[in-house]
């Protein structure tokens, strides 16, 4: 009885920006989720799942996958970046382990997608995944929800009011305020009566 309440359970994969402004606010989320009784489990690349795990065996939680608390589970996508020892450097790499920026989005475009997919089939056989909740800035991983048939929601870490300004930019653009480079069109600026609310809010600025 017990086993079948588990696999009975509801699962969501969460896939966060691999950056610690996007992190944390991502793994609340999951541990609010947890809190509801939902099996969720946050998907980083290995060389951050490195700095969770370790600060986590400081801490005297010795299972990586039990390094966040609250009922999340913490699982390690590889990145295909080379792990550095702590206290080399080279390569445009920190000595802390932290890759590049570049180093990161090549990762997200090339090979992590792949991995993704086979974690997200490898679960089928303990229960389906029932949602993969996305970072909008790590949106590499919606495509590979749709290959797998799981369903894919956005999540913006930041406040409201950023998300807003983002997904005003195609009115503005069409409106004349701003030009495709971002510059600013000072002119119009003056001559625009437009107010922040009349920038309605839209859905179809993201594909979520």
């Amino acid at each position: 009885m017990g086993a079948e309440v588990i696999q009975q359970q509801p699962a969501v994969l969460l896939v966060p920006f691999p950056a610690q402004g996007h992190v944390t606010p991502m793994l609340n989320l999951a541990r609010a989720l947890a809190a509801h009784g939902v099996a969720a489990t946050v998907a980083v690349p290995d060389f951050i799942h490195r700095r969770i795990a370790g600060a986590a065996a400081a801490g005297g939680r010795a299972r990586d996958n039990q390094a966040v608390g609250g009922g999340v589970e913490l699982a390690s996508i590889p990145s295909g970046i080379p792990h550095l020892p702590a206290g080399e450097s080279g390569g445009g790499r920190h000595a802390d382990d932290q890759p590049g920026f570049g180093a990161i989005v090549h990762a997200m475009e090339h090979h992590m997608p792949e991995q993704l997919e086979r974690m997200l089939l490898s679960t089928a056989g303990r229960g389906r995944v029932a949602c993969l909740v996305v970072d909008v800035l790590a949106s590499w991983a919606v495509p590979v929800a749709e290959r797998c048939g799981v369903p894919a929601a956005g999540f913006w870490p930041a406040m409201l009011a950023s998300y807003r300004a983002v997904a005003a930019i195609p009115e503005l653009l069409r409106k004349g305020v701003i030009s495709e480079s971002g510059t600013i069109d000072i002119d119009t600026m003056h001559t625009t009566h437009a107010r922040y609310y009349s920038f309605k809010y839209s859905t179809t600025c993201f594909p979520y």
